[in-house]
């Protein structure tokens, strides 16, 4: 996540340079694209529509709680379902908020 998260940082504060949102969104979402964990993703900035990964996926509104957490400093975590392929998968969700910038992961749950 925090790999993800600092990657994400540059990437968003380079954004003017990019031609089309498609290509940012491709460039941001290369870290965590070949990760089978990954269900899906999202770069908040404010005044503009989160980025996503994959395109176009919708943000989950839900409730999340605020942790501290060793390895991630305070985060923000929730479990939601996420559509994926067809199919509803039980994601944990884990957003870092700083610097004007929102990161976050949705993690596929493991039993």
């Amino acid at each position: 996540m925090t790999r993800f998260d600092r990657w994400a940082h540059r990437v968003a504060s380079a954004s003017g340079a990019w031609r089309s949102r498609s290509a940012l969104e491709e460039t941001a979402f290369s870290q965590v694209r070949a990760d089978p964990a990954v269900l899906a993703a999202w770069i908040e900035r404010s005044g503009e529509p989160p980025l996503a990964y994959p395109a176009e996926t919708p943000l989950p509104t839900v409730l999340l709680r605020t942790l501290q957490l060793a390895e991630l400093g305070r985060c923000e975590v929730a479990t939601t379902p996420i559509e994926r392929r067809g199919a509803r998968i039980e994601a944990l969700l884990v957003a870092l908020d700083h610097d004007g910038l929102r990161t976050t992961l949705a993690l596929a749950r493991t039993p």
